[in-house]
């Protein structure tokens, strides 16, 4: 069960990470954070791993890598809503 919230919560810093330049111990903080606050995302990533797990254990890695970008698609597409609340909570505008 703490490998599982391991795994979640370097999701969701990897998504943080990718789009904005926080120092890491807030990024952990925040990623802790958005672990409930935004429990679409990390359902997602949940299953995600759950996919890539079973395409793993059914067929082969190499199987796996010629899905990676309907993994990533469907992983940025899902994201946006996590980064957009990042942005609004967490960022202020350079006009301000």
């Amino acid at each position: 069960l703490l490998l599982v919230w391991l795994v979640l919560l370097c999701g969701h810093a990897l998504l943080v990470t990718s789009a904005f330049n926080f120092r890491t111990r807030d990024v952990l903080r925040l990623s802790a954070h958005l672990l409930l606050d935004q429990w679409r995302t990390t359902l997602l990533l949940g299953s995600l791993l759950v996919v890539a797990g079973a395409v793993v254990h059914l067929a082969s890695e190499a199987v796996l890598v010629l899905f990676v970008w309907a993994f990533v698609s469907v992983l940025e597409l899902s994201s946006r809503p996590l980064i957009d609340s990042v942005r609004k909570r967490f960022t202020t505008s350079a006009g301000q």
